[in-house]
């Protein structure tokens, strides 16, 4: 097990079709992750880059709940930065509810 904190601090999203009930969106993110041990070897490092891409749809179900579905592909690496650098790459899946008031 590998422990560690990370940011995404730059990113982009773009909304389609804002008018209507189903909003198709594209989307990606950069940042850094810092482990307490070297990933996914000692031959790695403790500090890594992270970006990911993702599309999805946010439908609008009421006036007040949202249901988010999308796909993510996500990417962590030390950059060239260690004496190894080996990807670690992700599929994620999306699935998120949002009550507003």
């Amino acid at each position: 097990d590998a422990y560690g904190v990370g940011i995404n601090p730059a990113g982009l999203r773009i909304t389609f079709r804002t008018a209507s009930r189903v909003h198709p969106f594209l989307g990606g993110s950069t940042g850094f992750a810092y482990f307490m041990e070297s990933v996914p070897t000692e031959l790695g490092k403790q500090f890594n880059f992270t970006f990911d891409v993702g599309v999805g749809v946010q439908v609008v179900l009421t006036s007040t709940l949202l249901l988010t579905v999308g796909y993510r592909y996500h990417h962590l690496s030390n950059g060239f930065r260690g004496q190894i650098n080996p990807g670690v790459d992700a599929n994620l899946v999306q699935l998120g509810v949002t009550v507003t008031q």
